[in-house]
């Protein structure tokens, strides 16, 4: 049987485990959150954007930002 990952049990590294309870289905529907949405991205994700370190950094910054927001 494999166990099911709520939000509330969601790491915030976590990049392949999408949250499947019913409840937190809900919540993310309800918010308009697609669940792949919370998938962590390491900052190497980024590499495919730019070159540039400083701006693949920021990027990163950004993207983690707002899905930390999502699980608030």
């Amino acid at each position: 049987m494999d166990h099911k990952l709520s939000i509330c049990d969601l790491s915030f590294h976590e990049t392949s485990r999408i949250v499947d309870t019913p409840l937190s289905l809900e919540a993310c529907k309800i918010n308009g959150i697609d669940p792949r949405e919370l998938l962590y991205d390491p900052p190497e994700y980024y590499n495919y954007r730019t070159n540039n370190d400083e701006i693949r950094m920021l990027t990163y910054g950004f993207y983690n930002k707002r899905r930390h927001q999502k699980t608030e």
